[in-house]
């Protein structure tokens, strides 16, 4: 038999099933439950696997997960070349057996994955994937006259799935929140399967949704699953601190958001301390503390003791101690710092609301920092975005390590920008202090301390200052770890730099690290030395020969083996100091390339031979069409929602519903080729690539016209600009289905799933690694890029098969499987 041809009796049966409007609800019910649950499920993925994982190896586990959407449409491809359009069970059962997939592969998940590593995480996450791409699949390639309607049923599932994440997520968690959606999809398949009578697998089906019900009941409060560990890496401050913590180490409090899971720790070592920490890692101390700020207080000089960060705020006159912006507070050592210091209004601004709600529900052990003193302002939001926003100046803008080590993004693959530390941050740093205010910055490590000095000075060239006179602004008080960055409004004079010289030669800091502007170098005598002219010098010879202009800026750069250039808003990644993207980025990146030419050349040589050949070789630009709206889907998804979340300054509760826009307006975009002729792919193409240009252009105007609007208008208008932007993007994929089935047959449906899938990981990975390379404004041309060439490629498709009359309706079904 012929790859393309199908069993008559079967077929005919199928096409009269197809014209019940019962059937046809139940596809979309399907089509519908199940995209929404898949989609909650990658986003729930995410927050699994940034606490089981590093940033990067979350990035791995993450692609390789969606990559078994392509491998489950190659695996129908099989079954479709094998046994024709056979249909052997009702997609209710299909439904119901994903769910039971679902529930297997979580318990995988958390069970086997501390141990497993990341390619057990791999493989675990991959089984559910899989299973829906191949029923995606095999929807699509049964029924091609529904392809419009099913595919926007798919995106409008996938929008709902994004919206029910946040309630759910608090409310349960997201291990009990995926078992959930798997109970969903069991019982939804079931109720589906019973009007058929068929009873075995209506028994079969109902026993499936029990038993995951059964599994849902009993994990209430992790009682058969188990809460999700820590992943065991020294980047994983939890585990580290757990691990090498003497006595007992208890969790009093954890909440799971969209930022992540927070967690308060008590260890029985530290009896006035509490940590608080995001998806294990980036933690922050809350000290016990009685509201005494005399210098008597135990609190204040426990905080002392833990941190040098009181030592430069010491420096400051009275008159410079007016107003204060803390960013990212934490459990509120900072505040303590700034109460200490004497500044009469603080205003602490945090992105993660769990962070600040665990600090207040604290207030007993922490003396009510967060509640009771009247000049501390506690606001729930981004940082650079509250700045902005803000006409106030400031005296004291710090920001002390507000760097988290997870995954911030709800997009399977959004690693950790951040915008606080740009070249562009900088210049809103300094204009919003006051004449004597100053930027004080306590960073990781020295490399970090050395970039945010290249940072400054390109942020105060751009302002017409020299790098001799921007680095007059500047001065480090150095150590190998923690050290303490300012950067200060006006240039330092004499006395101010003599008193942080002694400042530098403090116990706490040491003076081979530090730079102060306008202090002499010293150097002096190596001990015991067969040299009679070895010399050390007193302080960071680096620094002190770039200020002098004996090292040019583009060398401290990128000249000393670390990549110290500054981020920028379009790359925004600070904490990257190599020169190139991470090498697991790029793992990926290569096998979803190999991926995508596997699914390429799948087909057998009946069916490439016929490709060459139809419609005067228009059938070769089917492949191209499809990995084209594949990359440039992905492409546009994740640099429209980065910058506009970088406008909206809200990391995770706006980018799910940007998300939901986006995938609301490409399934409004699906229902409406259900009446469009195969040509409308080629104007579609082209206008998501125009609108993708124009909304990039737009945004910053837009959002300077919205500056002093609330969240909530400036929300609409961004959800409104994506619902726009996914109109056009949403009409290709369903077109592009109904024109392969028409030039290979229902066969070549799998086949354009699975590139398309394929092509949606590459696009993925060379997003990050442009933005990584070259910035977000060049990922988004490679989206472009790719529309127009998938709009070239539908109509070199069509050109010379037009359907009579350019439309197609669902219920011409008669004749399509030939």
């Amino acid at each position: 038999m012929n790859i393309t041809e199908t069993i008559p009796d079967q077929h005919a049966a199928g096409i009269e099933a197809v014209r019940s409007d019962a059937l046809r609800f139940d596809l979309w019910a399907v089509v519908f439950v199940l995209s929404a649950g898949m989609f909650g499920y990658e986003i729930l993925l995410t927050r699994i696997a940034s606490v089981l994982l590093t940033t990067d190896h979350l990035f791995l586990v993450l692609a390789f997960a969606l990559l078994g959407l392509a491998l489950g449409a190659i695996v129908d491809y099989h079954i479709a070349v094998r046994r024709g359009q056979v249909v052997k069970s009702p997609p209710g059962l299909w439904l119901t057996w994903n769910g039971a997939v679902i529930v297997v592969s979580i318990i995988a998940l958390v069970r086997l994955g501390p141990s497993g590593g990341a390619a057990v995480l791999a493989v675990s996450a991959a089984l559910p994937f899989a299973s829906a791409g191949m029923i995606f699949s095999r929807l699509f390639r049964l029924y091609p006259g529904l392809t419009g309607s099913l595919y926007g049923a798919d995106l409008l599932g996938a929008a709902a799935g994004a919206l029910l994440v946040p309630a759910s997520l608090s409310a349960m968690g997201p291990v009990q929140t995926i078992i959930l959606y798997a109970v969903v999809q069991a019982g939804v398949g079931t109720v589906l399967i019973i009007p058929t009578r068929r009873g075995r697998l209506g028994l079969m089906a109902a026993a499936v949704a029990v038993l995951a019900g059964g599994v849902f009941v009993f994990n209430w409060h992790d009682g058969l699953v188990g809460p999700i560990p820590v992943g065991r890496s020294v980047n994983k401050d939890l585990y580290r601190l757990s691990a090498s913590a003497v006595g007992e180490v208890e969790t009093v409090d954890s909440r799971w958001s969209n930022f992540g899971r927070t967690d308060l720790v008590r260890f029985a070592r530290e009896p006035d301390s509490m940590s608080i920490f995001i998806d294990g890692a980036a933690g922050t101390p809350m000290f016990r503390f009685d509201g005494d700020l005399s210098a008597r207080s135990v609190a204040l000089r426990n905080v002392n003791r833990a941190s040098a960060g009181a030592l430069p705020l010491a420096l400051l006159e009275s008159d410079q101690k007016d107003n204060a912006l803390i960013i990212g507070p934490g459990g509120g050592r900072d505040v303590l710092l700034a109460l200490q210091a004497g500044f009469k209004r603080i205003t602490a601004v945090d992105v993660n609301p769990q962070m600040i709600e665990i600090v207040k529900a604290n207030e007993a052990f922490n003396g009510g920092l967060y509640t009771k003193f009247d000049n501390v302002d506690i606001i729930v939001d981004e940082g650079r975005r509250y700045l902005r926003a803000s006409k106030d100046r400031y005296d004291l803008i710090t920001l002390f390590m507000p760097i988290t080590k997870s995954s911030r993004g709800l997009n399977a693959f959004a690693l950790s920008e951040n915008y606080l530390f740009t070249k562009e941050a900088f210049r809103d740093y300094h204009d919003h202090l006051t004449s004597e205010g100053i930027v004080l910055i306590m960073a990781h490590s020295m490399e970090e301390a050395v970039k945010l000095t290249t940072t400054a000075v390109e942020a105060l060239q751009a302002e017409g200052l020299s790098v001799g006179e921007a680095m007059d602004h500047v001065y480090l008080l150095g150590s190998h770890t923690m050290p303490y960055f300012v950067l200060t409004k006006r240039p330092l004079d004499a006395a101010r730099s003599a008193q942080i010289h002694a400042l530098a030669h403090a116990p706490t800091f040491d003076s081979r690290y530090s730079y102060v502007p306008g202090v002499e170098q010293d150097w002096s005598p190596l001990p015991v030395s067969a040299s009679a002219t070895g010399e050390v010098s007193m302080m960071n010879p680096l620094l002190y020969d770039l200020a002098e202009g004996n090292l040019p800026l583009g060398t401290v750069e990128r000249g000393l083996g670390l990549n110290l250039v500054p981020a920028t808003d379009d790359r925004p990644f600070f904490s990257q100091f190599g020169f190139g993207p991470p090498g697991l980025v790029l793992t990926v990146l290569w096998v979803s390339l190999v991926t995508l030419v596997a699914a390429v050349i799948i087909p057998e040589k009946r069916l490439c031979r016929r490709l060459v050949k139809s419609a005067r070789g228009s059938g070769v630009w089917l492949p191209v069409w499809f990995a084209g709206i594949g990359v440039g889907f992905i492409v546009f998804e994740l640099v429209l929602l980065q910058k506009l979340a970088f406008h909206l300054g809200d990391p995770s509760r706006s980018l799910i519903l940007l998300l939901a826009s986006l995938l609301i307006g490409s399934g409004v975009g699906s229902l409406f080729t259900v009446r469009m002729g195969e040509r409308g792919a080629v104007f579609a193409g082209i206008l998501s690539g125009a609108g993708a240009i124009a909304i990039a252009f737009l945004l910053p105007v837009v959002f300077q016209v919205l500056q002093t609007a609330s969240p909530a208008v400036k929300l609409a208008v961004a959800g409104a600009l994506l619902v726009v932007q996914g109109v056009p993007m949403g009409m290709m994929f369903p077109i592009g289905l109904r024109v392969a089935d028409r030039t290979f047959g229902p066969v070549a449906v799998p086949w354009m799933w699975a590139i398309n899938g394929a092509a949606s990981v590459v696009g993925s990975a060379l997003t990050v690694v442009l933005a990584m390379t070259a910035g977000y404004n060049w990922s988004l041309t490679l989206g472009v890029v790719c529309y127009v060439l998938a709009a070239f490629a539908a109509y070199r498709s069509t050109r010379s098969s037009s359907r009579s009359g350019g439309e197609l309706k669902e219920n011409q079904l008669a004749g399509r499987f030939t």
